[in-house]
C-alpha cells in the first residue's frame, strides 16, 4: 500500500508542475483526494466518499491546467463504483496531452486495464485474461529496447532503481505477469529472478498474485 501510495504522489507531482495552488482546480481537487482517501482507507466503505469526490471532480475536471491527472483521479473512482463502461467513454474521448502521459503505451494499457476489470467483472475470467496478456505483450514490446539497462537497474537497491525513467513501465509488466500466476507460477517466477540477481525488494509487491476482488479497482497501473 505504502508503494503505490509513492506512485501516486509521484504521478501528482509529474502531472501539477505548472499548477497553481491557489487555484479552485487545486482545492477541489485535493478535496477529492481527500474523501478518496477516506473510502480507501475505512473498514466501512461508506458511498459518500466516493460521492462527495465525485462531485469535487466533475465541478473542476474541465477548468484544471492538468487535465490528465485529475481525469486518472476520475478513472480510479469509477473503478471502485463499478462503472467501466463511463470510465472506458472517458479515456477514448478524452484529447490526452502527449507530454503528460509521457510513454506511447500509456493510454492504449490503460484502455485494455478497464476492459479486462469490466470483463472480469461481468464473469469472463478467460477474456479478461487474454486482455492482461495483449497489455504484457505491449510493455515487453516497449522495453525489449531497454533490455540491457533493465537488467542492470534490477539488480540495484530499491532506492536507486525507483530512480530510473522507465521504472514504472517495467514495475508494470511484472504487475500484470503476476496477475496470472498461481501461487506456485509466482514463486518459480521469482527464484528465477533472483537467480538472475534480480533484487527481490524492487518487485516484492507483485510476488503474491492479486486477487480479483482488488484487481477490479484501478490505482497506479
Amino acid at each position: 500500500m505504502k508503494k503505490i501510495f509513492i506512485f501516486t504522489l509521484s504521478l501528482s507531482v509529474l502531472f501539477c508542475l505548472n499548477c497553481n495552488s491557489q487555484t479552485k482546480c487545486e482545492e477541489y481537487h485535493t478535496k477529492a483526494l481527500e474523501f478518496m482517501n477516506e473510502y480507501f482507507f475505512s473498514d466501512e466503505k461508506d458511498k459518500f466518499y466516493l460521492d462527495s469526490a465525485q462531485f469535487y471532480l466533475d465541478n473542476v475536471i474541465e477548468n484544471c491546467e492538468y487535465k490528465d491527472m485529475v481525469i486518472l483521479h476520475k478513472l480510479q473512482l469509477l473503478s471502485n463504483q463499478r462503472n467501466y463502461k463511463q470510465a472506458l467513454h472517458i479515456i477514448d474521448n478524452n484529447k490526452w496531452d502527449i507530454d503528460t502521459v509521457a510513454a506511447p503505451y500509456f493510454i492504449s494499457v490503460l484502455k485494455n486495464r478497464f476492459e479486462a476489470m469490466q470483463l472480469l467483472f461481468n464473469g469472463d475470467t478467460l477474456a479478461c485474461n487474454n486482455t492482461i496478456k495483449s497489455i504484457i505483450s505491449e510493455l515487453d514490446n516497449f522495453l525489449i529496447p531497454h533490455k540491457q539497462e533493465i537488467d542492470s537497474v534490477l539488480k540495484l537497491d530499491e532506492e536507486n532503481a525507483m530512480k530510473f525513467p522507465l521504472i514504472y513501465p517495467i514495475l508494470q509488466y511484472y504487475y500484470y505477469k503476476f496477475i496470472l500466476y498461481t501461487p506456485e507460477e509466482a514463486k518459480k517466477e521469482l527464484d528465477v529472478l533472483e537467480k538472475s540477481g534480480v533484487n527481490k525488494d524492487v518487485i516484492d509487491w507483485f510476488l503474491t498474485p492479486e486477487e480479483d476482488d482488488k484487481f477490479l479497482n484501478y490505482g497506479t497501473f
